[in-house]
């Protein structure tokens, strides 16, 4: 079953890596068929500037509380006591951030509705993985906290608690793909307003 498991993970990451570059190539060469006004555009983007934050805020409080005990001990404080899935929530806030500063309908909806295919099989994969290995502490938890809608009332956080610097570092430099893939599609948007990059087909 573990073996089957991780064959389906891997072609299904390769699968979305392909699809992701394809959207990437779309957007670069593509044109808009539609045209928000100056105030339009600056208000999606600073609509997707706050999102791009709070994912990306999200993701370093989700590795604060995560970083060096995933898949050794029960996370149950802070972001992992109102969801189970806080990274993937948060993933999915700043990838719609993303989604609209391209000003494109089509980016947009394909991080959409990719998430809402792609993510749930990952879920549901890891969560059978943690059940066998964590047991009934994992059981219990799974009964208490929502799969990935955060259910506020049940926020809970500790006094103190003992972060590892080295493994938190790397995951505070991997959150900062956010802020960069921001900024690219921002630069992108300019050099295809001043035709430097040619747009080669229509998109949405």
């Amino acid at each position: 079953m573990e073996n089957r498991f991780q064959k389906i993970k891997k072609i299904r990451t390769r699968l979305s890596k392909v699809l992701a570059v394809l959207v990437i190539i779309a957007f670069i060469f593509g044109e808009q068929r539609y045209y928000l006004s100056g105030l339009g555009s600056g208000i999606v983007d600073i609509v997707a500037l706050l999102l791009v934050t709070v994912g990306t805020l999200g993701r370093v409080w989700c590795g604060f509380y995560i970083s060096g005990f995933k898949n050794k001990k029960v996370v149950t404080d802070g972001p992992y006591s109102i969801t189970r899935n806080p990274l993937y929530l948060f993933s999915l806030i700043g990838a719609i951030g993303i989604g609209l500063v391209t000003h494109s309908l089509a980016v947009l909806s394909f991080i959409i509705i990719g998430f809402a295919i792609y993510y749930p099989f990952v879920i549901v994969g890891e969560e059978r993985k943690l059940a066998s290995i964590l047991g009934d502490d994992y059981q219990n938890y799974i009964k208490r906290v929502p799969r990935f809608f955060p259910k506020f009332s049940l926020f809970t956080q500790p006094k103190e608690y003992t972060v590892k610097p080295k493994v938190f570092y790397k995951d505070l430099r991997d959150v900062t793909m956010f802020i960069v893939t921001y900024c690219l599609i921002l630069l992108i948007n300019i050099l295809k307003t001043y035709a430097i990059i040619p747009t080669q087909f229509p998109i949405f």
